[in-house]
C-alpha cells in the first residue's frame, strides 16, 4: 500500500470514528434555544451569523478565515446554501410580488375590480369603478412642401383630434425636405467675408513700417578701426597686445588706453540695455 493510499485510509477511519461520536451528534442537532427558527422536524435551522465561522468572523471584523462558507451558508459559491429550485423560484415570486404590492396605486387602478375582493365589491355596491378617460392628442396639419421652395413653418397652425383623422392609428409625420432643397438651403445661409490670398497677404506684409536698417558686421568692425601709419586696426588693438602671456591686464604705464576702453565698455553695455 503506498503512502496516499495509507493516507486516505486512515482518514477514512478517523472520519467515520469522528461521526459516531455524541459530540458531534449533538453539535449537529444543535439545541434549541428560546427565539430560535425551527425547521419543520423541529431542528434548529441555520442562521448565517451564528452558525457560519466565515461570516461570523466578517461581522465581527475580524481576519476572515481562509476557507469556504458553511455548505449551508448563502455565501457559499458552490452550494448558495442547498437551496432547492422550487425554494429558489418562490423566493424570486414572493420578492415581486411584495414590490408590485408595496408600490402605490395609479389613479386608474383605484376602486378597480381587479384590485379589490368580490366581498368588498358586494359589501359596497355603490362604488363603481370609473375607467380612466385617454387623453386627447393633438397634431399640426401642415401644408405640403412644393418641389422649388423650402417650408417654412409659420406661427399658426390648424390643429384638430387625431380620433378625428380617417385612418385611425395612422402617424402623421411632416414630409422632410429633399437633399436638394437642402443644399439650396445652404447656399442661402451668410457665407464667411471672403480671406485674402497668399499674394495679396504678401503685398501687406511689404507695406508695413519697417525697422531702420541695421549696420553690417564690416560697418561695425569699421567703426572701431584706426588708421596708425596705413596699417587698419581695432582702436583697442595696442591694450590686448599690451598684456602679458598670462592674460593679466597690463600696468598703466604699458596701456595708455585702458581707462578709454573701460569708459567704452560701460558705454555699450548701457547702450544694450536699454534696447
Amino acid at each position: 500500500m503506498g503512502p496516499q493510499s495509507q493516507r486516505r485510509n486512515t482518514l477514512a477511519k478517523r472520519t467515520a470514528k469522528l461521526k459516531g461520536s455524541a459530540g458531534y451528534r449533538n453539535k449537529k442537532k444543535r439545541i434549541a434555544k428560546a427565539g430560535d427558527q425551527l425547521t419543520l422536524t423541529g431542528e434548529v435551522a441555520f442562521d448565517v451569523l451564528r452558525h457560519c465561522n466565515v461570516c461570523i468572523k466578517r461581522r465581527l471584523g475580524k481576519k476572515e478565515l481562509h476557507r469556504a462558507h458553511h455548505k449551508l451558508c448563502p455565501n457559499n459559491r458552490r452550494t448558495r446554501g442547498i437551496t432547492s429550485n422550487t425554494t429558489l423560484e418562490s423566493n424570486k415570486y414572493s420578492k415581486k410580488w411584495k414590490k408590485h404590492f408595496a408600490a402605490p396605486l395609479k389613479q386608474s387602478e383605484k376602486l378597480h375590480s381587479s384590485n379589490v375582493t368580490p366581498r368588498w365589491q358586494s359589501s359596497n355596491p355603490c362604488q363603481q369603478s370609473v375607467p380612466e378617460q385617454p387623453q386627447q392628442q393633438w397634431i399640426v396639419a401642415k401644408p405640403p412642401i412644393e418641389p422649388n421652395f423650402i417650408y417654412i413653418p409659420h406661427t399658426t397652425a390648424t390643429m384638430f383630434p387625431t380620433n378625428q383623422m380617417p385612418l385611425p392609428g395612422f402617424q402623421w409625420m411632416p414630409p422632410q425636405p429633399t437633399h436638394q432643397q437642402q443644399e439650396m438651403c445652404l447656399l442661402t445661409l451668410p457665407r464667411m467675408p471672403p480671406q485674402p490670398t497668399h499674394q495679396q497677404q504678401e503685398m501687406c506684409l511689404l507695406t508695413l513700417p519697417r525697422m531702420p536698417p541695421q549696420p553690417t558686421q564690416q560697418q561695425m568692425y569699421s567703426a572701431n578701426t584706426v588708421t596708425n601709419g596705413g596699417f587698419c586696426c581695432n582702436k583697442y588693438f595696442f591694450w590686448y597686445i599690451s598684456h602679458n602671456r598670462k592674460g593679466r591686464p597690463p600696468h598703466e604705464h604699458q596701456c595708455l588706453d585702458r581707462i578709454q576702453y573701460k569708459r567704452d565698455m560701460r558705454l555699450g553695455q548701457e547702450t544694450n540695455s536699454s534696447i
